[in-house]
Parts: C-alpha cells; structure tokens; sequence
C-alpha cells in the first residue's frame, strides 16, 4: 500500500470514528423530554393556606452531610437550631452526575436532569441547556408577582436568564480561592436582609467546595470554613427572628451535593450523593416535639436523620409558599411538614403533588391509562410498572372519595396518596424512554467501520505480502492488549478499577523488554528502571472507586514532609534546566542558551509556588516562605503568563535558528528540545504535588531513548517500531491514572484549568482543561513522535525484509533516508493507535447499548463513555493526529 493511500485510509477511519462516537453520544445523552409552560391552581389547591410567603434559599456547594450533623462539624449553631426545633434537618440524596449544574436543575424543577448537563456544565458560556422555558420555583414566584435576588455561583444566573430582580455571579471555575468567591457573596446578605421587596433571596457559596477540590475534606481549611458559613447562617436567622418583615420566611439550607474522601465529586459514592438539608424557621418549634438529635448518628454511610430526594425540595417549597408544583417535578412533598395544615390541607396538598406527578406520568408512558376511583380490577399479582401506577392512582382515589364521604379517615387517604407518589418518583426517576435507539445503532455501525478501515491500515499498510504475514504475527501483544481491554468494559467493577488493568499490563510488557535486552547481552537495566518506576507511579495517587482516598504517597508522606516535596519539585525543573541549557538556543553559545533557559525555568518555578502559596500555604515548607513572598504581590495570571511566554520564545527560537544550520540531525535535535519544552508547560499544568511525576516520565523516556537507538555495543536499535508504539500507547494510560485519573467524573481536576486566564473563554479553558487532565497521556503520545525519530536516526542503512523479520522490527518504506523510514514508521504508529482506539471505542459502545436500562448505567457505564469520548476525538484525533502533525511539519519546516 503506497503511503498516501495510507493516510487516506487513516482519515476515513477517524472521521468514521468521531461521526461514530457523536452519532451514538446524540441517542444516548438527548435532553429529557419536559412539558412546556407553567403550572396552574386547581379551583380546590388555591384556597390551601400557606405558611411562609418569602424563603431564603441558601446552597452552600459540596455540603455533604456529616458536614452539619457529625460530632466533627463546625456548623454549631446550626446544630443548636437543630435540636431547638427550630430546624427540619434531612439528608438529601443527589442523583449522579453530583456536578453543580445538574444538580440546581434539580432543585429548579424538581425533574432528573440528563445525563449530557455534565457536558454542559463545563461550557460555562453555554446557553443552550437554560431553564428560560421551563417551569422552575423562581419562575412560579415571578409569575405571580414575585421577585427574586440572587448572588453567589453564575450557574443560576446563565440557566435563569432575566429572572432575578438583582443578581451578582461568581465563577466556579476559579477552585484555588475560596475566600473571595465566599466574601463576594456575604456582603450582600445584610442589605438584602433590611429590604422588604424581594420574595425570593438565593444565596450559592462556593468556598467549601474548592477547599474539598484543593486539599480534601479533612483540610486544614474545613472547619474554619464551616464555621464562617455557620456564621452567614447565624445573621439570617436572627434576622427571620428579630425583623418583622421576615416573620414569614423560611430559610432553606442545602448542599448541591457532596463530596468523596478527596474531595472531588461527581460520581455516586455515598459521600458525593449525600448532601445536608435543613429547613429553619421559628415557626417550627409548634410542630416539632424537643427537636432532633444534634450532633447526630449516622444511620448508613454518611446518611443522617430522614433520609429524603433532592427533587423533594422544589414540591416542598411549592406548598410552604403556596404556588403551583412546576410541571416536570417528580419530587414528593416532605411529610414532615404536613402537620402545618389540618386534615383537610393535608390531603389536597398530597393530592396536588400526585396529579402533577400523574401528568408527568402520562406523558413519559404514551400508553399509560390512568383508571378512576375503583381499584377493584387491579390484581395483587405482579404488574408492569405502567399498570401498577394506575392500580395505585386508582386506590388513592378511591380512599380520598371515602374519607370525603366520611367512611374513612384522611390517615387512610394521605397513606395511599404517600405510597402512589413514592412509586412514581422510583419509576420516573429510572425511565430511560428517551433513548433514540436508531441513532445509538447508527453509531455503533459508524464504529464497525472504523474498526475495519483500521485493520486494513494497520496489516496492509506494511508493503509486500510477507510483510503482511510478518504485521499480523508481531501484532499478536496488540491483539491481547486490545481483547483484555474490551471485555473489561462490560464489567463495572473492571471498568471503576481499571487502572490495575494497565499498571499489571505495563509492568509485564516492560518484564518482557528486560528478557529481550537480556537475550541481546545486555543487562537490562533500563527496562528494569521502567518498571520500578511504574511501580513508584502507581503507588503516586490512589485512583479508582474501591480505595480512593486511602493512602498513598502524595497523602501518606509527600504532604506530611513537604521539604522532600518540594525537593523533588525543584529537582524536576532542575532537570529541565539542565535539558534545555544543553540545546535550546545552542548555536548562538552557551551563554544565551544558559540566560534563555534559566528564565524559563524561573518563571515556571515562581508560579508554581505562588500557586501553591494560594493554593495550600501549608504545603509550603518555611525554608521556602522567604523566597515565596518576594512574589506575592505578583498576579497569578501574569505569572503564568510569563512562563507561558517563555516557552513560546524558546519554541520559536528553536524552529527559526535551526533552518540556517546544516547539519543531519536537525529533525531529531529539534524535536528533543521541543519535548523539553513541552515537559515544563506539562508541570505548570499539573497540581504541585504531581510534578515529580513529569521527571519520573523523563527518566522513563531517557530508558526509552536507550532502547530505540543505536547503542556503541548494538548495531541497530532494539526496540521495533511497533514495540516503541506499544510502549507509548500503555504508558499514556499508566501515566493518566498516575496522576490521578479515572474513569470516575469527580476526579477530573479544575485547579489548572485558569492558569494565565483573567477572564472566562470556553476555548481557552476547554484547551487548559483537556491539557490539565490529559497530562500524561499528551507526555507520551509526542514522546513517541520523538522516539521513532530516535528510532529513525539509528535505521541509516538500508533495511531487508529478511533482517527485518530476523531481528523483530518491521519497516513500512524500504529507504536509507532517516525521514522516509521515520514517516513510514510515524504511519504505523497512528494507525496502531487508531486500531486501538476504534475498538475499544465498539466496545463501550456496545456496552452503554447494552447495559442502558442498568442500575450503574448513569454512574459507571455514561462516565466511561464519556471519557471514551475525550480519548479517542481529543487524544487521539486532536493530540496525536493534528498536534502531531503540526509538530512534524513545523520540525520539516525548521530543516528544509
């Protein structure tokens, strides 16, 4: 196959594979389905009394449960409101994904956001997913006359656009401050407090959750931090108790969701799903009997008190302020209030919470026919859940038309009114009808495609028929690779674990490279210092579901003796130092080369501690606090900025000098020295504590150098191509869950996601995102760029396909022209990459298609696809292919 067809055949298999991967991702994540306009009184529901007419809705983010309640919580004055009664203390439970946007949706509407919010919820610009024409608590309020003032997180400002009479957002997206963004928002609570033309004052603080996104939530920063928010919750309350005007306003506390043991969220474990919810008011002590237990037990993992949905909020404030239930609810009125009415309230409260939910019913099952008030043709056999609804629906009828009749009492009517609104919020909250089944089937062909057009680059793409045979025998690690990799994708234990998968993998793979070097007389030492190194990488950050936050190296001894820390830090940049004054800027001497990249060096290292010193201060040892402070006025932005530019100098210094200089070597200096320089923006882009990491990776790739070149005591290399491929290809994945990464949404990382940005540009922070997470993996996918020209300049002489299956390498073009072998080569490499990527790609695919109606579908199998999704568009075809591309014809047109 002559090399353009190649390409051709390469281009069609990424194109059939992003189409694919889209197709499939529009069937699967649609935006669910809701009933337009807003809801209206029944003639019965206006004439319910109602006890508030105002509410402070106050959301503190990542307020996990145990944060209140616990013996350990710093929220003491809420916990005395608590056991005063004057507080209704519950736990809500958040459905995944636990991400802020989602979540507010939640309690906006009272419906179960889809899954695709995720997504959006990083698009902070977008305004695609808001909520302007949909029926929300603050819409009803509005409607009727009402106003609304909002002030903390912009997420309420973009999904509620025109809705509030005053408002002022922070962004979410600036995690290393979380004293400002708090401050922000505080200095509006006592104005607010003394007006009396607001209906509605919405509070979202966001200082707790960055400190959980920073250190965890055993931070140093924690309890101080609920204790200023138990303040902030100390002045409204004396304010509902001393200022007329409040008299009747219900102040509302919750978190958004919570938070894992460190400290992301995101996902589904018990701690991200838990979230605290109170309800305070002095009006409540006539109704609750000696108030609750404060502190209090858990009864379950990070579960206290009354155990209630988050969607219980939206129908809840509905009745306490007596506006109409948004339509698309599918929460429950909490019972624990209905003491507030008598019996004659009671029921018709219920009753307009279940027709509204009825009416959300009716339109998710076309089929559904609700029957009237005789339940008795409704078997006691198992039913679908259709028929079980309308059997319920029927009873709760029927026992409201016996207490109205007076032949049984409003208990008996509230209980089967209870029991049907309980059913329907399980099987609304589970209905996946919105599936588009034709397009989750299209992609899954698209997919099929792809993997046949990669199979035919990858085995025809090597020339002659022998050469064919030869591709398929040497292929055979690929093969296992790629079937181990697949299966695991239809488990979820393998899928929440996977990073065991490829640390086991790679460590085997690097023990069969040590046996090769030994069978070629050599020691083999530098497979060996790879795999001690995988093994020091995966002991790094404990990833994973099963034991994340146990202890590793980062939380077990770097941040408990932060001068070898900071030591290993300063020796990686050292590193780089030594690396870039040997090559950058050379030719001109070794005095600008030694100015050039001492500033370079300089100006990553400044920020990296000045963003450690905001970041976590503590982190900083005291030794190092003297030389942190001369840079403390010093913006953050404008630092970052500085490296930023540096880099960008030393690059284009590099590109522009080499094209005066002859000299056989150019293509592979140059691409050494920009994978220096890449190394260092890879560290500023990385949490403090992972920065040694990156001269782990160095130390691996100089092992790497060593077995794809030519040695003095070998003739020619001893790593193939394909076997230099393999390696690049399993150390991203090693690499990416190195750094903490997983297939888990909570441990993406937004501490870097700003770096040099003063204001927010989706493009810019979607770039720094994808490059702040994918660290790693971009580390190695242009180090096998670099590799195969290492490779490249040790093929000088002319290479036979008998040698070539004698000595275990194959060689795509028959040249003894260094850059011919190495395009060849760099062929092979993507389109083995592709291969890789387009069948692991069928196999979430065909998984997600399988396991949709799964109980984990929403918190295993979506995330997975997900990051699926950013491997094979965004690493593979956006990284490897296009910035690879980029790097190669800007090295080509350095030498030309």
């Amino acid at each position: 196959m002559r090399p353009n067809q190649q390409w051709l055949l390469i281009a069609a298999t990424n194109l059939s594979l992003v189409v694919g991967i889209f197709t499939f991702a529009v069937g699967f994540f649609p935006y669910k389905p809701f009933l337009p306009g807003l809801s209206v009184f029944s003639e019965e529901s206006e004439l319910v009394a109602a006890p508030f007419n105002k509410v402070v809705f106050m959301v503190i983010d990542a307020l996990r449960a145990d944060f209140v309640y616990s013996e350990n919580s710093n929220f003491k004055f809420t916990q005395s409101l608590i056991s005063s009664g004057a507080a209704f203390p519950f736990t809500a439970h958040a459905n995944a994904p636990t991400i802020t946007m989602p979540r507010i949706k939640a309690m906006l509407t009272g419906a179960v956001p889809g899954f695709l919010d995720l997504i959006l919820n990083f698009a902070e610009s977008d305004t695609t997913s808001t909520l302007s024409h949909q029926d929300t608590w603050p819409a009803q309020i509005k409607a009727r006359g009402g106003k609304v003032a909002m002030y903390g997180d912009d997420t309420w400002i973009k999904l509620l656009p025109g809705t509030f009479y005053r408002q002022e957002g922070t962004t979410s997206f600036f995690v290393a401050d979380f004293i400002e963004v708090d401050n922000n928002v505080t200095r509006h609570v006592a104005p607010e407090l003394e007006r009396d033309d607001w209906d509605a004052l919405v509070l979202h603080y966001l200082g707790l959750d960055h400190v959980g996104h920073k250190a965890g939530p055993k931070s140093a920063f924690m309890l101080p931090k609920q204790a200023e928010m138990d303040g902030i919750i100390r002045k409204i309350y004396t304010g509902l108790e001393t200022k007329h005007h409040l008299k009747d306003t219900v102040f509302v506390l919750v978190g958004d969701h919570g938070m894992n043991d460190a400290g992301g969220h995101g996902g589904s474990t018990a701690g991200e799903t838990s979230a605290a919810m109170l309800f305070m008011s002095p009006k409540f002590k006539n109704y609750t009997s000696g108030g609750f237990p404060a502190p209090a037990e858990p009864h379950g993992e990070f579960r206290f008190h009354t155990l209630v949905e988050q969607t219980d909020i939206t129908p809840t404030l509905a009745v306490l302020l007596h506006f109409p239930i948004p339509k698309n609810n599918v929460g429950r009125v909490i019972s624990n209030f209905l003491p507030m009415w008598d019996e004659k309230d009671r029921v018709q409260v219920l009753i307009q919470n279940a027709q509204q939910m009825l009416q959300v019913v009716v339109a998710t099952f076309p089929h559904f026919e609700p029957l009237g008030a005789d339940s008795s043709q409704c078997s006691t056999k198992a039913q679908a859940e259709e028929i079980k609804l309308a059997c319920l629906w029927a009873k709760a009828l029927e026992a409201r038309s016996l207490w109205q009749r007076g032949q049984a009492t409003a208990d008996d009517a509230i209980e089967e009114l209870l029991r049907f609104t309980k059913e329907a919020q399980g099987v609304l909250a589970m209905a996946a009808s919105s599936y588009n089944l034709t397009l989750m089937t299209i992609g899954v062909f698209l997919l099929i495609i792809a993997n046949i057009l990669s199979l035919i680059s990858v085995f025809f793409g090597a020339g002659s028929t022998g050469s064919i045979i030869y591709t398929f025998a040497i292929n055979i690690p690929v093969a296992i690779l790629i079937t181990l990799n697949c299966i695991m994708m239809f488990s979820t234990s393998f899928i929440e674990e996977e990073h065991n998968f490829w640390y086991w993998i790679s460590s085997a793979w690097f023990f069969v490279m040590m046996l090769k070097e030994r069978r070629n007389g050599e020691i083999g030492i530098s497979s060996l210092v790879i795999l001690l190194l995988i093994r020091i990488s995966s002991r790094w950050n404990q990833t994973g579901v099963k034991h994340q936050g146990a202890p590793d190296i980062v939380t077990g001894f770097l941040l408990k003796h932060t001068t070898v820390m900071w030591i290993l830090i300063l020796a990686t940049y050292l590193y780089s130092l030594w690396r870039l004054n040997k090559r950058v800027c050379r030719r001109w001497g070794s005095a600008p080369s030694f100015v050039l990249a001492s500033t370079i060096i300089s100006a990553a290292v400044t920020f990296k501690m000045s963003f450690t010193q905001q970041d976590a201060i503590e982190a900083i040892p005291e030794w190092l606090l003297p030389i942190v402070q001369l840079f403390e006025s010093a913006p953050l932005v404008s630092l970052a900025r500085a490296a930023f530019m540096a880099l960008g100098i030393a690059m284009s210094i590099t590109l522009f000098a080499e094209r005066t200089k002859k000299d056989p070597k150019r293509s592979l200096r140059i691409s050494v020295v920009l994978h220096d320089l890449l190394s260092v923006f890879l560290a500023t882009q990385s949490r403090f504590w992972n920065v040694p990491l990156i001269l782990v990776f160095n130390i691996q790739f100089r092992m790497l150098v060593k077995l794809s070149s030519s040695a003095s005591q070998r003739k020619r290399p001893l790593l193939s191509p394909l076997e230099i491929s393999l390696s690049s290809l399993l150390l991203q994945h090693v690499a990416f869950f190195a750094l903490g990464g997983s297939n888990n949404i909570s441990s993406l990382d937004l501490s870097n996601v700003l770096n040099g940005v003063s204001g927010f540009n989706v493009v810019i922070v979607g770039i720094l995102t994808f490059l702040s997470n994918w660290v790693g993996p971009v580390f190695w996918s242009l180090g096998g760029i670099v590799l195969l020209r290492w490779w490249a300049d040790g093929e000088v002489r002319p290479v036979k396909e008998k040698d070539d299956r004698e000595e275990g390498r194959i060689s795509p073009v028959r040249s003894d022209d260094p850059g011919d072998q190495e395009e060849g080569v760099y062929r092979q490499q993507i389109a083995l990459w592709t291969l890789f990527w387009s069948i692991v790609g069928s196999a979430v695919m065909a998984s997600c298609y399988m396991h949709r109606a799964h109980l984990f579908i929403w918190t295993v199998f979506s995330p997975k696809y997900i990051y699926t999704m950013t491997w094979s568009v965004l690493h593979l075809t956006v990284m490897n292919i296009g910035v690879g591309a980029l790097w190669r014809w800007g090295n080509k047109w350095a030498i030309e």
